[in-house]
């Protein structure tokens, strides 16, 4: 169970660096979005990151109970945040896929 949810956190961190790499671009466009439209993309790129540091809590907690005994505590952190990254990247997802395809 550590491993799968090992690689699915470390996968899911990289497919949130896409979601921050579109909420940067979008940010810095030269056409100057209004104040309140950048505000709203802001918050999603606030939700990637999240998401992004979820998944790396996630990895380094794998990574200590696979090399230390597998203590249960660890565990139960684990897959606490797991869940969190999962619910911080789908809330992040539909920020970024709402916001950029239909309009701030």
């Amino acid at each position: 169970m550590v491993i799968a949810v090992f690689g699915a956190a470390t996968a899911s961190s990289s497919l949130v660096l896409v979601f921050v790499g579109i909420v940067a671009a979008t940010l810095w466009s030269p056409d100057r979005m209004a104040n309140q439209f950048r505000r709203r993309f802001r918050t999603a790129g606030g939700f990637s990151s999240a998401s992004f540091l979820a998944g790396l809590v996630c990895a380094g907690l794998s990574t200590w109970w696979l090399t230390l005994g597998q203590p249960g505590n660890v565990y139960l952190a684990l897959l606490a945040a797991f869940l969190l990254q999962l619910v911080l990247l789908g809330i992040a997802a539909a920020l970024v896929v709402f916001r950029t395809i239909f309009g701030p």
